[in-house]
């Protein structure tokens, strides 16, 4: 029978713990550059500057990154 000669797959419970801790640390990553955009974007409100523009921009790019990883 074929069934019962197919091989052996991965421990579900391994699976789920592999996919949990990437999203964990997809979301960790995401998080991260949030605050670092927050930072920037105070930053910018409070002291308005070409600089502080183009590093609030700059943050808003960087944290796309990690946050697109986490849309579903």
């Amino acid at each position: 029978m074929l069934l019962a000669a197919a091989p052996a797959f991965a421990d579900t419970a391994a699976v789920l713990d592999n996919y949990a801790d990437i999203a964990l640390a997809k979301y960790a990553d995401s998080l991260t550059a949030g605050q670092t955009l927050l930072a920037a974007v105070n930053d910018l409100a409070e002291n308005p500057s070409a600089e502080a523009s183009k590093t609030a921009k700059d943050a808003w790019l960087a944290a796309r990154v990690p946050y697109q990883q986490t849309e579903v």
